[in-house]
């Protein structure tokens, strides 16, 4: 008897330990292809307005995925421009925007942005929407199967168009 409730144990043990690697490898696989996925990145110009001036911004943008769930992804998108002033200083911004994806449509939520058309860029067709939440600035996503190729802000002080790379 006793041989044999040790060869039950020693099964059971030999299948936990199988599950528990099998799960591990799992795991490291699906962290690996999260993490090869690189974000797309942008390349940002516009104008900066001071008073009755104009400077030319340019800079660099990219997002981070702050959630997905079944129903939707949220993105916020992060411009960092900079622009020279009169007195040749150099100023550096942030300039944040968020777009919510639906899951099930591959465009943004209807509820919370406003469809304002159809256009093109550089031959792919994308549908523009226009987001009802102006705490950052009017922001407008030129979006194609889930992806925003192009985003225009204005903050009342910038006016810049991201263009994805």
């Amino acid at each position: 008897m006793s041989s044999r409730n040790s060869a039950y144990v020693l099964g059971a043990f030999l299948i936990l330990l199988i599950s528990l690697v099998s799960v591990a490898t799992g795991l490291v696989i699906m962290n690996f292809m999260q993490d090869d996925e690189e974000p797309a990145s942008y390349t940002v110009e516009g104008k900066y307005l001071e008073g009755s001036a104009y400077y030319e911004v340019s800079g660099t943008g990219t997002y981070k995925e702050l959630n997905e769930s079944d129903l939707s992804r949220i993105y916020e998108y992060t411009f960092d421009v900079s622009y020279v002033d009169n007195s040749g200083k150099v100023h550096n911004e942030t300039i944040k925007s968020t777009l919510i994806i639906s899951s099930e449509t591959k465009m943004p939520v209807e509820s919370l942005f406003v469809y304002e058309g159809e256009a093109s860029i550089n031959g792919t067709e994308v549908s523009i929407w226009k987001s009802l939440d102006n705490s950052d600035g009017e922001s407008r996503f030129y979006c194609s199967e889930g992806k925003a190729l192009q985003i225009e802000v204005d903050t009342g002080s910038f006016d810049i168009t991201a263009v994805i790379d």
